[in-house]
């Protein structure tokens, strides 16, 4: 299966940090600063862990192998062998399951 046209722009805003960085959610808000404060403080933004490991698992799906070329392969030999069977029960169950969980949302 082939992914094109993926929406990245909420990942994208991540690619700036890096994921070995330890993480915390703080902030400064700006009305809590003097006028008198120290030139050298600024504020700071930190990343959560979860967007840190969505970042880590986005790009590995997108360094990853388009085609698992072995599931492929193994495929081909048993339908060139004759020996992949379909369980159309098994289908017709799982494209029901999915009518029911999207009607139950």
């Amino acid at each position: 299966m082939e992914i094109n046209k993926t929406t990245t722009s909420q990942m994208e805003m991540y690619s700036r940090f890096r994921v070995d960085q330890p993480s915390t959610r703080t902030a400064t808000p700006h009305s809590a600063q003097t006028p008198n404060a120290d030139a050298s403080r600024m504020d700071t933004v930190s990343v959560s862990e979860e967007a840190m490991l969505r970042t880590e698992a986005y790009r590995a799906a997108m360094n990853g192998p388009d085609v698992r070329q072995d599931k492929v392969d193994a495929l081909k030999d048993r339908i060139s062998n004759g020996t992949y069977q379909i369980n159309s029960r098994q289908i017709a169950a799982g494209m029901l399951g999915m009518e029911k969980a999207l009607l139950t949302r």
